[in-house]
């Protein structure tokens, strides 16, 4: 009884093997036909684009015009922001350049995001930059229109060699020398500046990230353009009242808003309010531009932004 139900059992678990087998040779078959498709198919496109060698310069060479802009962008950024000097940092965790800050100019970044933006990346209030930014944004449309004319041309070298050698699309697309638009690096989409707090501990940290986008390239040189405008130093020096330091004094806390000393601190402190951008420079008397600093970091300070 024993005997037969083992080889019953034996005779079971054949069956299911030599099943279980010949549907694993099945698909082995079929992948390895699938396989020896794709090869015919990858290489029937291979000459085909081969074939196709003046069409394929011709989108090289816009492939080397849409760099050219692209490099052109990243060097005029440079020329505005400096991102080779010592204040910016990189962090693998973090996308983009970093600008490690103090917490309390964190905190007034976020009162008054674009002037302490431009005071904190040290970014000059003149015509000079303002002339930068149009070369980035004039730079920045020519890379545009370079990559719309790419991808309309590449569509008609696709369908042309579609066409003509019956190869399908998919063999083609961001293959053998064709580009997908996400392929395409845009240095305005990627340039990204954080300023980042880290506590002395370092077991904390607040970011505030800030993309370089042309949006935001504009706004800037929006603000820039009406810093320079024209103003009569002396009707902005009699704009500062006594009202309006004592305003600007209990706005930031009786605090300086370089060393971080304060009356709390110091009871005798001499506390002075300055201009962010220089009268000199063309800075005005207005709230966004008027900071509390005691009388040495002002004295230090001077004329400089």
């Amino acid at each position: 009884m024993t005997t037969h139900i083992l080889a019953s059992s034996f005779t079971e678990w054949y069956y299911e093997s030599a099943y279980v087998s010949l549907l694993l040779v099945f698909f082995v078959i079929v992948a390895f036909v699938l396989l020896l498709i794709y090869i015919f198919l990858a290489v029937k496109a291979d000459r085909a684009v081969e074939k196709s060698k003046d069409d394929m310069h011709t989108l090289k060479q816009l492939r080397d015009n849409i760099e050219r802009n692209r490099r052109d962008i990243e060097l005029a950024l440079n020329n505005v922001f400096h991102f080779n000097t010592p204040r910016y940092q990189r962090f693998s965790d973090i996308k983009g350049w970093c600008v490690p800050i103090s917490r309390q100019k964190l905190g007034s970044l976020r009162d008054n995001t674009l002037p302490q933006t431009l005071k904190i990346l040290e970014i000059p209030i003149s015509q000079k930059t303002v002339s930068l930014i149009n070369i980035i944004l004039e730079t920045h449309r020519k890379y545009l229109s370079s990559v719309e004319i790419y991808m309309e041309q590449q569509k008609k070298v696709q369908a042309k060699i579609i066409q003509q050698y019956r190869i399908q699309k998919c063999m083609l697309d961001g293959k053998r020398g064709f580009m997908k638009e996400s392929n395409f690096c845009n240095p305005l989409v990627t340039t990204q500046i954080t300023f980042l707090y880290r506590s002395p501990l370092g077991r904390r940290y607040v970011s505030w990230p800030q993309p370089i986008t042309a949006t935001f390239l504009t706004t800037v040189k929006s603000y820039i353009e009406s810093r320079c405008a024209f103003s009569s130093p002396r009707k902005e020096r009699a704009k500062m009242t006594a009202d309006l330091r004592e305003y600007i004094k209990k706005r930031d806390r009786y605090t300086c808003q370089r060393c971080g000393i304060s009356i709390r601190d110091e009871p005798h402190l001499l506390l002075e309010v300055d201009h962010i951008v220089p009268i000199s420079c063309g800075g005005r008397t207005e709230l966004d531009n008027l900071q509390t600093l005691c009388w040495k970091c002002n004295r230090r300070k001077g004329s400089k932004i």
